[in-house]
């Protein structure tokens, strides 16, 4: 493996890292903070993921630092050897390459032929499945908001006697933060949907479907981060009007708030380390465009 790839993948678990502190923190400690209407196995799963993700935090941190050591060691290595081919006068006859790169660092051309090019009805086809999903996620995280954390609050009562017992100011606010939270995530749907829409030469290279699928689950993350304000007002106010105490963590929520931190993951993943291998190169100098 090069350096460049190693200093990827190094860099790729370095921002790995704080995402799993932030599933730590947003998991329960213990079983009494869930609410009691959560089965004992997803009960279980819960703690234990937030039990075991700073451990893999941890090591994530040490595989980053690790690998920036051997990119280091490569890039080192790799110098030594071009410096000791030009003092050798080994490079002296070797006729110099041009290497033509695309908007996403790979090589064009490595062998005469310029290679697949993506095409713009591709972007179209990406944009138009991104959006759509993103809608999905919304949709998925109104039933959350509107169903699934109050059910799971109250277990056994009807939803709409439970607005019903709730009621008042409080409910009103909530659910106006779910509109506007609704609207939100369809905005960023949308604009998902016009960047694969719209093409041309610029915006092709610029943002080509691996970079918007990237901006897809940073907007997705975006998305479930923003409907943390909505679901902490309806666990601690319906919390309180049950008789929760702190019992208020319910599964719904907390998979919901995992699936943003798996998404911004996901993003990481694609954007950061190099996961098609070049072809290979003939032996002399290169020069890069």
């Amino acid at each position: 493996m090069r350096a460049l790839a190693l200093l990827r993948a190094g860099l790729a678990c370095l921002l790995l890292a704080p995402l799993l502190f932030v599933a730590w923190f947003s998991s329960p400690s213990w079983s009494a903070a869930i609410a009691p209407g959560t089965p004992e196995p997803i009960a279980a799963v819960m703690v234990g993921w937030g039990a075991a993700a700073p451990f893999l935090g941890l090591l994530l941190l040490i595989a980053g630092g690790v690998l920036n050591v051997l990119a280091i060691g490569a890039g080192v290595r790799r110098l030594e050897r071009v410096a000791s081919g030009a003092e050798t006068g080994v490079l002296a006859g070797a006729a110099p390459r041009i290497r033509i790169l695309d908007a996403q660092g790979h090589e064009i051309g490595g062998s005469g032929d310029e290679g697949p090019v993506r095409a713009p009805a591709d972007r179209r086809i990406v944009g138009g499945m991104l959006a759509a999903g993103l809608i999905a996620l919304a949709a998925l995280g109104l039933g959350v908001l509107l169903a699934g954390i109050p059910q799971q609050l109250a277990p056994g009562i009807p939803l709409s006697e439970i607005y019903a017992r709730w009621g008042g100011v409080g409910s009103s606010g909530f659910i106006v933060g779910v509109v506007l939270w609704a609207v939100l995530a369809v905005v960023l749907a949308l604009l998902v949907a016009v960047a694969g829409l719209r093409t041309g030469p610029a915006l092709d290279r610029l943002l080509p479907a691996r970079r918007l699928a990237v901006l897809a689950a940073v907007l997705g993350s975006v998305i479930v981060v923003a409907s943390g304000a909505p679901a902490f007002v309806v666990a601690q106010e319906l919390g309180d009007v049950l008789g929760l105490g702190g019992a208020t963590t319910t599964a719904a929520g907390w998979a919901f708030g995992q699936l943003g931190i798996a998404l911004s993951a996901t993003a990481i993943l694609i954007a950061v380390p190099r996961w098609r291998r070049d072809r290979p190169r003939p032996r002399g100098d290169a020069a890069t465009v």
